[in-house]
């Protein structure tokens, strides 16, 4: 009951960052972010894991939205770096039995090394805590603004790293995953071009109506989610007997939900493997496709993850069309499944400039 009273005081403390109007606020940091991010790919090479410098771009744009902070005052290279070798420390722990020993893990260099890098990245969003009490921003409706005056450092540091690092990280890699599969399925690529050609014509800056309009690219989005979500699953405890045909978990349970088995379920999803945008035409059975989780314990940001890719991939599609990826079909992609599920041999993709 302690967890749950603690989860609804966050939760509650959060809302007013992800509402609707702060939220269209947004679109011009992101349209900022992806034009920038656009220029780099000038430099990118064919054998070069997209996702770094995808990751870049969602990281930096989190920092003008929820910090109200231009990234230019802040290295996010470097903490992306750390985060990088965080998980790396994580993964050997998680399939080094030995690490799993507590009496051993204490005086594992790794663990010495991942709280060095753990308080680093303390420091990226303490920067960037000074940074917004040294501005005149502090009235904003920004979501470091909701946690600094009513709370105690470490508690907005904990709240900030998932929200900046997981958030940006499961975004990163959606849109990686998007234009991997856009490289196998050129006719798919062309339709969202021709609907991004249709709703932006020549204008070069993007508004809420039109991003609203890219309902092919949106329905490209979730298929991808469907196929390559970013979280493998979730956990849940029970608050009550669960009975279903393999027995009963008892209340107090805590049971693991597997969110790329339930969406690859051939009775919830014909023909599961197939890459069909056109799913999502029709309204979907409740729980059959949770990427964002389900529920009250929903991910709140579901709504900003999903405005800022069609933005990024909307400006990366502009400019490149995606010729080819090192996967050919679907099931040629393995996820490795941790704290985030990535493709086991990286996001390779060709890119080719557009004539117009």
């Amino acid at each position: 009951m302690v967890i749950l009273d603690l989860w609804k005081k966050h939760r509650k403390n959060i809302n007013p960052t992800f509402n609707t109007t702060i939220l269209n606020t947004f679109i011009g940091a992101f349209a900022k972010q992806a034009e920038i991010l656009v220029k780099n790919l000038e430099k990118y090479q064919s054998d070069e894991d997209i996702f770094p410098i995808v990751w870049k771009c969602t990281l930096d744009s989190a920092c003008e939205t929820l910090a109200d902070v231009d990234p230019i005052f802040i290295d996010t290279e470097a903490c992306l770096r750390r985060v990088f070798r965080i998980e790396e420390i994580l993964l050997e722990r998680f399939f080094n039995p030995l690490c799993h020993l507590n009496i051993l893990w204490k005086f594992s260099p790794l663990r010495k090394e991942l709280a060095v890098l753990w308080k680093q990245n303390s420091t990226f969003i303490t920067q960037m805590i000074d940074i917004m009490k040294q501005s005149d921003n502090l009235d904003k409706k920004r979501f470091l603004n909701h946690l600094i005056p009513s709370h105690d450092l470490n508690y907005t540091i904990e709240e900030a790293q998932i929200m900046f690092f997981v958030g940006t990280e499961t975004s990163g890699v959606a849109i990686s995953s998007v234009l991997l599969i856009l490289g196998m399925f050129p006719q798919i690529q062309e339709k969202i071009f021709i609907e991004i050609d249709q709703v932006f014509g020549s204008t070069t800056g993007s508004t809420l109506d039109e991003i609203n309009h890219l309902d092919y690219l949106e329905r490209v989005i979730k298929e991808t989610l469907r196929l390559l979500p970013p979280i493998p699953f979730v956990m849940r405890s029970l608050d009550e007997n669960l009975k279903l045909s393999c027995g009963t978990f008892p209340a107090g349970s805590r049971v693991i939900v597997p969110i790329m088995m339930v969406h690859r379920r051939e009775d919830f999803w014909p023909e599961p493997l197939k890459f069909d945008p056109d799913r999502f035409l029709e309204e979907r059975p409740s729980g059959t496709y949770i990427p964002f989780s389900y529920g009250t314990r929903n991910c709140l940001g579901y709504k900003y993850a999903m405005l800022s890719m069609k933005v990024i991939l909307a400006t990366i599609l502009r400019k490149y069309r995606v010729k080819s990826s090192n996967y050919k079909s679907i099931d040629e992609v393995v996820l490795l499944i941790h704290i985030i599920a990535k493709a086991t041999n990286g996001y390779k993709i060709v890119l080719e400039k557009r004539n117009k």
